[in-house]
């Protein structure tokens, strides 16, 4: 495994244990952000580890990235991994936020040591590497889990 993957993982799973601390303390139908729930929070979460895999997947793979929903802007990837998951339940959801984590630090592990440090394009607009995109979604679960310690103190 790349250094830099051990790196991330480890930063990864720092930023998933925050998040969860808190999220181990809202209950399933309390208001999160207005109109989220625990339920759309994790969803929401889900969502972009699932686009995040898709894209270091592509990469390392050498295939021309996939248009996603992503694409259309941050706002609009947020609300189609909420309703994409709509007649899912919370545990459903929950299993699948756990298991995307497992997949992105897999897609980590794997990828090969010549990947790294090489840019390619992200889900989103713009791109970098593979350090890039996954610092973006760690730096993501801080930003959340900083808001929902000040909405949810411990």
């Amino acid at each position: 495994m790349h250094p830099e993957a051990e790196q991330l993982i480890r930063e990864l799973d720092q930023s998933r244990a925050r998040i969860q601390a808190v999220l181990d303390r809202i209950q399933p139908g309390q208001e999160i952000y207005p109109g989220w729930t625990k339920r759309e929070f994790v969803a929401h979460v889900a969502g972009w580890d699932d686009a995040t895999i898709l894209a270091i997947r592509d990469f390392v793979d050498g295939r021309q990235p996939k248009e996603t929903p992503a694409r259309k802007g941050i706002d609009f990837y947020n609300a189609h991994s909420v309703e994409t998951r709509v007649e899912l339940d919370l545990d459903h959801i929950t299993r699948e936020y756990h298991h995307n984590r497992a997949l992105l630090k897999q897609a980590l592990a794997e990828a090969p040591y010549d990947r790294f440090g090489i840019r390619f394009q992200f889900p989103w607009q713009g791109g970098g590497d593979i350090r890039a995109i996954v610092e973006i979604m760690i730096h993501h679960e801080h930003e959340h889990a900083e808001d929902l310690e000040k909405l949810f103190p411990a």
